[in-house]
C-alpha cells in the first residue's frame, strides 16, 4: 500500500508555534467491497471502532460532529472532534474538519474499480507537542 508522510515542521516560525508540527498523510488502499458499501460504513463513524482497533471510541455530540478518541503504535491517546465539512456519496468524498490534540481537515475518497473499490484517505492537520 503507497502510504507518504510529510512533516512540515515550521522551523521559521516565532516561538509561539515553536511546538507545533504539521504533518499531511495519503495513501490508497485497495477495498475488496463496492464503492457505495464502503461509501456508506465509512459515514458511520460510531461504527468505527468496531472494524478500526486503533480507533478506541466515538461519542456523537450532534448530527454532524463527534468526539474520537484513538491510539496507534505510539504510545499516545488523541482525542479530537471531527465536525463535518463535506459529504457528497456521488463524488465519493467525506471530509471533516479536526479539532483537538490534531488540527486540520481528514477526507476520505472511495473510487470504484470494478467491482472493488480504492480509498484514498488524505489529512493534513497540526500536532502541538506540548499538549
Amino acid at each position: 500500500m503507497p502510504y507518504s508522510v510529510s512533516d512540515m515542521t515550521d522551523k521559521t516560525a516565532p516561538s509561539l508555534w515553536s511546538g507545533l508540527h504539521r504533518y499531511r498523510f495519503h495513501c490508497t488502499w485497495e477495498m475488496s467491497a463496492p464503492r457505495s458499501r464502503v461509501y456508506r460504513v465509512l459515514a458511520d463513524p460510531p461504527s468505527y471502532p468496531v472494524w478500526w482497533p486503533e480507533v478506541r471510541e466515538v461519542r456523537q455530540l450532534d448530527e454532524y460532529s463527534g468526539e474520537l478518541r484513538f491510539r496507534s503504535v505510539l504510545p499516545l491517546e488523541l482525542r479530537v472532534v471531527a465536525g463535518q465539512a463535506r459529504q457528497d456519496p456521488l463524488a465519493g468524498v467525506l471530509e471533516a474538519r479536526l479539532s483537538g490534540d490534531l488540527e486540520g481537515v481528514s477526507r476520505w475518497t472511495v473510487t470504484a474499480r470494478g467491482r472493488t473499490a480504492a480509498l484514498s484517505p488524505s489529512s493534513r492537520m497540526s500536532w502541538c507537542a506540548s499538549r
